[in-house]
Formats: structure tokens, sequence, C-alpha cells
């Protein structure tokens, strides 16, 4: 049995892939500059669709914003995940012989 949580985390999920879908069909992803930090689609790991009043189920367009994936971490107050070379570098500085 799902609780009203669940249900809500649910709906929620889907509305954000709505939303991206909706977001990249009026912006040109190829071109796309995050407006945060200037940086374009050659430059960073991935484009993610931020909801600009944090509601998830507001798809209106002036509502979304894509975001590069390290400033949408950062406007939600969270470090981006590592990647796989940061962690190798960490990991090189242990002493630890991985290529």
């Amino acid at each position: 049995m799902s609780s009203i949580f669940d249900e809500y985390q649910e709906g929620a999920k889907k509305a954000r892939s709505r939303h991206t879908a909706k977001f990249w069909r009026h912006a040109d992803r190829e071109n796309y500059v995050c407006p945060r930090c200037g940086r374009g689609a050659d430059e960073v790991e991935r484009f993610e669709v931020h909801h600009v009043d944090g509601d998830p189920f507001n798809g209106d367009m002036d509502n979304l914003r894509g975001l590069c994936r390290e400033c949408h971490y950062r406007v939600h107050d969270r470090d981006p995940p590592k990647s796989l070379a940061d962690w190798k570098e960490e990991f090189r500085a242990l002493g630890s012989d991985i290529r």
C-alpha cells in the first residue's frame, strides 16, 4: 500500500519528466548556455531543468530554467556529485595506484 507521500513523489517525478521534455522542445540543447554560469553544452556534463518556484507540478515555461548540473545543485544548496575523474584523483592522493 502506497502512502500519500509515495503518490506525491511519483506524481512529481512524472511531472518533472514532462516539464523537461517541454523545456527542451523550446530550447536549442546544442547551443544552450547555462544562464547562471555561462557554460555551454560542450563545457558541462549535462543540463537539468530547474523549477524556479520549487513546485515540481508548475510546468509554465516562465517557471522552467535549464541549468548545468553543477549550478542546479548549488541553487538547491547541495554539492554536485563527484565525477569519476574526481574520485580517481582522490584515490591517487591517498597513494592508490588506480589509473
